[in-house]
């Protein structure tokens, strides 16, 4: 079998249009309840309150009450990352 440019060509441009696709894809997200934070990060609700007003955290009413963007939460105040 012999490979000419074009085929090498081709073959590049699905690469590139694979991973710009993987690029674009946006992350996923996962919003989880008060419970949750206060066992990663130990914040009692006060805590949890002051993250909120402060725009620390990104927080939206769900049905159950306030749920919480888990990936808003900085790195440096979980201090269990066992979950």
């Amino acid at each position: 079998m012999e490979i000419t440019l074009e085929t090498i060509a081709k073959k590049l441009e699905r690469i590139d249009a694979k991973i710009t696709a993987l690029h674009v894809k946006p992350n996923a997200q996962h919003w989880v309840k008060v419970s949750v934070v206060q066992s990663l990060t130990g914040w009692d609700k006060r805590a949890m309150q002051t993250a909120r007003l402060n725009a620390l955290v990104k927080v939206r009413k769900g049905v159950n009450g306030i749920e919480y963007l888990l990936e808003s939460i900085p790195e440096m105040f979980i201090i269990n990352k066992a979950l």
